[in-house]
């Protein structure tokens, strides 16, 4: 009886072992993540700060009209490859061949990309915009194309290509905007082909890296094993169904902004927008970890490795979204000029979204990663219905400040749907919203050096 309890007891010890190693490789790539993700919200802030000033309201609403419909088309060109491309990888089905796949997930992308936003420019402003609309096509082609790679180069747990290039990209491209601003006025169609150039030349960065990592970890597959190439495309069916359902959560509310208020309207609503999703940064980054973390892993711990990080960044960053709201008349006047001066209440309704969207975005990684697919799309229909209501009861009078509640509401329902989606396999203990003591130790484990 005593060996048996004995061996019982270093087994849990060896298991506690391997969770907290695990926990620690992936609040490492997260601790990455993070400064990567300060510095990208630092160039956002001085890219909305310059487009603002230079552009104007009007301007910067024409602008966030063309953005609008890139990241539209760059959100559904991906078709799933890229959560495909690292299941699929980190389960050992594309190490043998994954350049080939990724080299035709890369083609298909970028010719839907520029498909999809040719078909979305003649339902906006952008219309009567020929010049905008043939840079923002170029620009949807370019983006998917550097979206997939992104999301393909989160196959290294440790996310070190992930994260240089996503920043390689937003930098180059703020760079180049701040120093053609210092010699010449800006104008909306400069600022998409600044945007088009610096997002080909990271793309091709991208891809040079991701397929010397892939060469580097290739090896011989049965027969069996191999996924092919149709196999491949299928298989992103069911993450696009996510995808496609978090674009409309994502956009959908852009989309009706601007087509129920002014031009004005808009420019002040994806300024509040922009700002404030500079707040979650933190949280997206920890999600990328998770997603990274609990791909081809065990469902039941990577799933208490994602509550962890939940309940120990939810409560820190609900108390910056309140501090971002009190102090939202300065920060728009400050960062944005006194023609912004609108986009404060919003804003200040947006950061705490931006926070509650964040929270239910590390848990949903880990549930896409781990192949909980219909658990994704179904608290993703179900944070919808706010939205949808938007149609019935937002005018113009009333749409900047009435689609901030409503996508406030949406997020809400979003996370508690979440929530329940982990409190069958964890019970309780996923309803948790405050770090527990257990929660606290790991953390100061963790800080105390590498395991």
């Amino acid at each position: 009886m005593t060996e048996h309890c004995v061996r019982h007891l270093r087994g849990r010890i060896d298991r506690d072992k391997r969770a907290l190693g695990e926990l620690g490789g992936m609040f490492r790539a997260s601790a990455l993540t993070v400064a990567v993700s300060l510095s990208l919200a630092l160039v956002a802030l001085v890219n909305t700060s310059v487009t603002a000033r230079a552009l104007g309201v009007e301007g910067r609403g024409l602008l966030a009209s063309a953005l609008l419909v890139v990241s539209l088309a760059r959100g559904l060109a991906l078709l799933g490859l890229g959560e495909a491309f690292v299941y699929h990888g980190r389960n050992g089905r594309l190490t043998a061949d994954g350049r080939r796949h990724l080299g035709t997930a890369l083609a298909i992308v970028a010719v839907v990309g520029a498909l999809v936003a040719a078909a979305f420019v003649p339902f906006g402003p952008l219309k009567t915009e020929l010049g905008v609309a043939g840079i923002t096509i170029a620009l949807a082609a370019s983006g998917a194309f550097f979206d997939l790679l992104v999301a393909c180069s989160r196959f290294d747990p440790a996310l070190r290509i992930f994260n240089w290039l996503r920043a390689l990209g937003p930098i180059l491209a703020t760079l180049s905007l701040v120093v053609v601003w210092v010699f010449v006025a800006l104008s909306v169609e400069t600022v998409l082909a600044l945007q088009t150039v610096a997002t080909l030349c990271a793309g091709m960065a991208g891809y040079v890296a991701i397929s010397r990592l892939l060469a580097t970890r290739s090896g011989p597959l049965t027969t069996d094993a191999q996924l092919s190439i149709p196999q491949f495309l299928r298989s992103g069916i069911g993450f696009q169904g996510i995808a496609v359902l978090g674009l409309f959560l994502t956009h959908a509310h852009m989309y009706f902004v601007m087509s129920v208020g002014t031009l004005t309207a808009f420019g002040i609503y994806s300024a509040a927008f922009g700002l404030s999703r500079m707040i979650s940064f933190i949280q997206m980054s920890i999600g990328s970890a998770v997603f990274a973390s609990s791909a081809g892993g065990v469902d039941s711990r990577a799933g208490a490795s994602a509550l962890k990080a939940f309940r120990l960044t939810f409560l820190p960053m609900i108390l910056v979204a309140g501090i971002v709201a009190a102090l939202s008349p300065l920060v728009t006047r400050l960062l944005l000029g006194p023609e912004f001066d609108a986009a404060a209440p919003p804003l200040a309704i947006l950061a705490f979204e931006a926070v509650i969207a964040g929270a239910a975005f590390i848990l949903g990684q880990h549930l896409q990663a781990v192949g909980r697919v219909t658990s994704v799309l179904t608290r993703n229909a179900f944070s919808m219905i706010p939205i949808i209501l938007g149609l019935v009861i937002l005018d113009a009078s009333n749409v900047v400040l009435g689609m901030a509640w409503l996508m406030l509401t949406a997020s809400g329902l979003r996370l508690t749907a979440t929530l329940f989606a982990y409190h069958s396999q964890h019970g309780t203990e996923a309803l948790r919203l405050i770090p527990s003591r257990q929660d606290l130790s790991t953390l100061r484990t963790l800080a105390r050096g590498p395991l």
